[in-house]
């Protein structure tokens, strides 16, 4: 399974995201999420602003590419 968003479903698919991958964020929010992290493969986030610092550049640089 993949979790997939553009503009706001973006956000959307990183909040579940984050709270299926994360059971204390989950837990600090009363959310038990409905899905396990093991289905979930991958979360493509289309089309949103990020805070990039810390990210390992090269990386970058090879997985951007517009």
């Amino acid at each position: 399974m993949m979790l997939v968003g553009d503009s706001s479903g973006t956000q959307i698919a990183a909040a579940i995201a984050t709270l299926i991958a994360n059971p204390v964020y989950a837990d600090k929010l009363g959310i038990r999420p409905a899905l396990q992290s093991g289905p979930v493969k991958a979360a493509l986030l289309n089309c949103r602003g990020y805070d990039i610092n810390g990210v390992n550049y090269v990386f970058l640089r090879y997985i951007t590419f517009c």
